[in-house]
């Protein structure tokens, strides 16, 4: 992670600030009160259609739910060189272990997803997060495109475009309203 910090960093912002941003949470947070400070302080009148909607999502079991594949593919396809760690680490299924309450211990094996324990599984679980990202911001700035085109700027005179802010497997976004 030390020696891939830069380029980790390069590879997923704009849309993941935990990867090799120190204070990525707060820039999420500060970023996200500025884009709503105005509401706050102004807010819209009762008629008028809110222009912004703050979205909060986080998805459950990220880590458990990342595809080995899919990971595979992806380390192949940037990071060739990682190849063989992923290979060490994923190729085969991880044990899980994991305590009864009459204090004996079992193990199964885990078929998909990445182990929480291991030093990469954070970033390789945010690459895998990445390609459902990037295609949603896409889709979302050719609907504010869409807005302006049809003379509707919307709340931030760019069409209400969405920033995503991803940290791991928490995302917030701002969004116009359907």
């Amino acid at each position: 992670m030390i020696v891939y910090r830069q380029r980790f960093a390069i590879d997923t912002l704009p849309f993941n600030y935990a990867i090799s941003v120190g204070v990525g949470m707060d820039f999420i947070i500060k970023t996200v009160q500025l884009s709503i400070e105005k509401h706050i302080t102004a807010p819209q009148s009762a008629q008028a259609i809110p222009s912004r909607a703050i979205v909060f999502l986080d998805l459950k079991n990220m880590f458990n739910n990342s595809s080995c594949k899919k990971l595979l593919q992806i380390i192949e396809e940037n990071y060739p060189e990682l190849l063989a760690i992923a290979h060490l680490l994923y190729e085969t299924p991880g044990q899980v272990h994991y305590h009864w309450k009459d204090r004996s211990w079992h193990t199964i094996a885990m078929q998909e997803g990445v182990n929480q324990g291991y030093p990469l599984s954070s970033l390789f679980a945010t690459l895998v997060f990445l390609r459902i990202l990037c295609p949603l911001n896409t889709l979302m700035a050719s609907q504010a495109a869409l807005c302006l085109t049809n003379n509707d700027s919307g709340g931030d005179y760019y069409g209400s475009i969405t920033h995503l802010f991803g940290y791991l497997d928490n995302v917030t976004a701002a969004v116009p309203p359907p």
